[in-house]
């Protein structure tokens, strides 16, 4: 077998880079073309519409004047504006009646009660929670949830207000506050 000089093997890989280039050119235009209709594309949309993987698309949008963009799958929810006193009555709630759970990657808050208009008062002072009903053997209770996002909201404003579970409070929040989150990404033509 014969050895290839260094410049063929210069030549060889210039083409290469080429037929490359005419191909993400090809995709890129094809994805501009798109991009014309509508405003922007998800990006998983476009992997499977261009039939490239991520990191070949991610290649594409770069020299292309494509910008990748990432928005939050579930946006940080914005709470009410609450008093102390009404901040004491969750916390103290969440101490005798609520539990705080930490998980692998996120953290909750549940209130679990029978009283299902004192768990509808607490959600529309804080704008946001789940209340589902719960069946009991003696009697029906329903237990509001706050999920990671909503939670992490929920302790930053109550945690000082917590006694017996300030402490588990202190490490949902900081779970809370560390964990990245999970990310739609779209696509948008930066040359518009």
């Amino acid at each position: 077998m014969r050895k290839l000089s260094e410049q063929a093997k210069e030549n060889i890989r210039r083409g290469i880079l080429e037929f490359y280039r005419n191909c993400h050119k090809q995709k890129a235009e094809k994805l501009k073309e798109i991009l014309k209709k509508e405003k922007k594309i998800k990006f998983g949309e476009a992997v499977k519409l261009l039939k490239v993987n991520y990191d070949t698309l991610h290649t594409i949008c770069k020299y292309h004047n494509l910008k990748v963009i990432k928005q939050p799958l579930y946006p940080e929810p914005k709470i009410k504006e609450l008093t102390e006193i009404q901040k004491a009555y969750i916390a103290g709630i969440i101490d005798g009646e609520g539990s705080i759970t930490i998980t692998p990657f996120s953290a909750f808050v549940f209130i679990t009660n029978t009283d299902l208009n004192m768990l509808q008062t607490i959600r529309s002072w804080v704008g946001f929670g789940k209340i589902v009903e719960k069946d009991k053997a003696k009697k029906t209770c329903y237990r509001l949830i706050f999920y990671s996002k909503e939670a992490k909201v929920l302790l930053r404003e109550i945690k000082n207000f917590l006694i017996i579970k300030r402490d588990l409070a202190e490490k949902a929040y900081e779970k809370l506050v560390n964990f990245k989150g999970v990310y739609r990404y779209f696509i948008i033509d930066e040359s518009k």
